[in-house]
């Protein structure tokens, strides 16, 4: 089952708000997401985020603004520069009462910095500090400003130290945990979080040991020495697929909700920077490193959770810009999106039965792009053998399934909000300011104006869009994540939540910007339900029965189409400030002019 809900589309009653559980829980099957959360702008989300009483938020990356920070000689100190006196952007002019001062350069944080910022987000934050306090779970991973770089890769001096930073002072992990000791050894930052929400309220969050997928945990080294022990035919039943559950290893009957944290920052490769290959699909590029490809690919074979949701710092499914250095996504790297694909699609092949639930449901999670988006590719994958009298290059022929992406971005500055241009114009910040306001609505305009260009010129067929009004599902308000699992009607409620501020009403109920809401067996099974039907392309009868091949939803984008869309939207880019500044300049001057004439027409002539 699929639906989908435009912001104006009102959410059946079971959906608005909080609704009530469905078990004999104190609260609802909730899980968090957000990312994009800079210590330069207000932080007004987190109340919000507190109401919806959820039992974990999950971190997809830039929790500070590291590298985003004031370089000026009064800043200096022995480190190079890093301001370290209270985490502020102006903490000197604040202190003196002066307005900061628009002097900007994107700098690399050193782990001082970084710990700092991290320290003073956690526990001088007020929302954020009241947030956390409530008990909530907080688990997640980085991408390239809490890195310390921006764009960061594998090449960055400090990344592999501010890594075991963000886990060791921002996470508060427990020092016996797998990622906690793999961040301590500069491995990355990656890992994963079991939520069993068939456990009481408020202790749903499971240990390495009580999930069993880690390397270490005491159910899988129990698990491994019953393998050693056992006859050939007892290893066949019970270590064909190692997990939290020896007895039943492919059942996925439960209410457990596996987390996968990816980090797409310490083991990266950079993009190129020279023309023409910035410009070109790298093919040996990569976001993980072959040490977390193993352990990701081991933990998902672990895993018996009813559901997988894997976290990246940067989009999944998307290939908008051709260079990576101007908006990264896992499709400039296709080699890598590839791997990634049959990694979350591995627990289609565990169980050799064809029962309900013997794959796992599959969300993808993103952040990075300052905007949130519904994303879908629809996946097929040859049969192992050839089907009798069937054409195996027809899409009925192939075993489907779909992968759905929620990209969430955009905590504190959004392209849609004043927040993420008052660093740039300093107005946009005053609330009272009558110039102010007339320059946030021109804002409003052009962000408006130049995403409904870009969507309607550009072949972004992933995109979901609204089965009511077919637009393309995308909010560039400020916003965070949530997912929401009715375990007895078997249905995953993906919304995202924005703030209303800026003098806007609070609609009562509230209602998310945006809203899916999707069936575990849509998720799992070989089943597209859809009027859009992604064509099979490079696949056919030749093609690895292995390997999955994913591709969007509405068809693969023609390239030519591709090429003038990027040239309309950066030319776009350029041309639509001048018009949305233009016009309240230019309406005052012919206002003027008729008024002027009307006036010299009137007057009588000089005697």
């Amino acid at each position: 089952m699929w639906s989908s809900s435009s912001p104006n589309t009102p959410i059946p009653p079971t959906t608005q708000g909080m609704p009530a559980a469905t078990t004999e829980r104190a609260r609802a099957s909730r899980l968090l997401f957000g990312s994009c959360s800079s210590q330069l702008h207000p932080q007004p989300l987190w109340p919000i985020m507190e109401r919806r009483d959820a039992a974990g938020f999950v971190w997809g990356g830039d929790a500070v603004y590291a590298d985003d920070r004031k370089s000026t000689s009064e800043f200096s100190d022995s480190n190079g520069g890093d301001d370290l006196s209270d985490g502020h952007a102006y903490p000197l002019e604040q202190q003196r009462g002066e307005k900061p001062r628009n002097r900007w350069r994107y700098r690399d944080a050193t782990p001082d910095y970084l710990s700092h910022l991290l320290l003073h987000q956690r526990h001088a934050q007020p929302n954020y500090t009241h947030f956390v306090d409530t008990g909530i779970d907080v688990f997640g991973t980085i991408d390239d400003h809490d890195y310390g770089r921006n764009n960061g890769d594998a090449t960055f001096e400090h990344g592999r130290m501010n890594g075991f930073v963000f886990v060791r002072d921002f996470l508060n992990l427990p020092e016996d945990s797998a990622m906690y000791r793999r961040a301590q050894q500069g491995r990355g930052v990656y890992g994963v979080r079991v939520y069993d929400f068939d456990r009481r309220s408020g202790e749903e969050t499971l240990s390495d040991a009580e999930a069993g997928i880690e390397d270490g945990s005491d159910i899988l080294q129990v698990t491994q020495q019953r393998c050693h022990s056992q006859d050939a035919q007892m290893k066949n039943a019970t270590c064909a697929m190692p997990s939290s559950n020896p007895s039943t290893p492919a059942s996925r009957n439960n209410r457990r909700v596996a987390v996968f944290v990816l980090d797409v920052r310490t083991n990266k490769t950079p993009w190129k920077t020279t023309l023409p290959h910035r410009w070109q699909d790298d093919v040996r590029g990569d976001f993980l490193g072959e040490e977390q490809w193993e352990w990701l690919e081991r933990s998902v074979r672990r895993s018996s959770a009813a559901i997988h949701v894997f976290v990246s710092g940067v989009q999944v499914h998307a290939d908008r810009i051709y260079d990576g250095n101007i908006i990264e996504d896992w499709g400039k790297y296709p080699t890598a999106q590839a791997r990634l694909y049959n990694t979350i699609l591995m627990s289609s092949s565990l169980a050799d039965d064809d029962t309900h639930n013997s794959a796992a449901a599959n969300i993808i999670i993103s952040g990075d792009v300052h905007f949130a988006q519904f994303l879908r590719k629809d996946c097929f994958r040859a049969p192992s053998t050839r089907l009798e009298g069937t054409d195996n290059t027809l899409p009925h022929a192939f075993e489907r399934r779909t992968l759905m992406e929620m990209t969430t971005s955009g905590l504190t500055h959004a392209w849609g909000a004043s927040e993420k241009f008052g660093r740039a114009v300093p107005l946009l910040s005053d609330r009272n300011s009558t110039i102010g306001t007339i320059l946030k609505l021109i804002l409003h305009i052009h962000v408006n104006a130049l995403t409904a260009i870009a969507n309607f010129v550009n072949p972004w067929t992933d995109i979901v869009t609204d089965e009511a009004t077919d637009a393309q599902m995308c909010a560039t308000e400020l916003n965070f994540g949530e997912l929401e699992f009715d375990w007895d009607s078997e249905i995953v409620h993906a919304r995202i939540w924005g703030s209303y501020e800026d003098g806007l009403a609070s609609p009562s109920p509230p209602q998310p910007l945006l809203y899916q809401s999707w069936s575990f067996q849509a998720l799992s099974d070989s089943h597209v339900p859809s009027k859009h039907k992604a064509k099979v392309d490079g696949i056919d009868s030749t093609t690895d029965s292995g390997s999955w091949t994913c591709n969007n939803y509405r068809g693969t984008p023609n390239p030519v189409h591709r090429l003038v869309g990027v040239c309309i939207t950066l030319t776009s880019m350029l041309v639509l400030p001048g018009v949305c500044c233009g016009i309240p300049i230019l309406l005052p001057y012919l206002m003027f002019v008729l008024i002027g004439g009307r006036k010299r027409r009137k007057a009588p002539p000089k005697p």
